[in-house]
């Protein structure tokens, strides 16, 4: 949890992940359920490095599951 530096705003928590934590796929994904008890992860870009995450009680839990899904697929050897 170390690589990784956090931007804040009224609206939401900005994760800056490095490429070197990136390869950890699973420290990612554990990372990600780990704030899903106070956020949901809204919007996710591999390639520039970055989560997006919101306070749950905007969330759409339906997305959120739906989301999860295919973050787990990108990550498919």
């Amino acid at each position: 949890m170390k690589n990784y530096d956090v931007c804040h705003s009224e609206r939401y928590e900005l994760f800056l992940l490095t490429d070197e934590y990136f390869i950890d796929k699973y420290a990612v994904l554990s990372m990600l359920v780990m704030k899903l008890n106070q956020f949901f992860a809204c919007k996710i870009s591999i390639n520039d490095g970055w989560v997006c995450l919101f306070p749950l009680e905007l969330s759409d839990m339906e997305f959120l599951t739906s989301f999860m899904d295919g973050y787990s697929n990108v990550f498919q050897d």
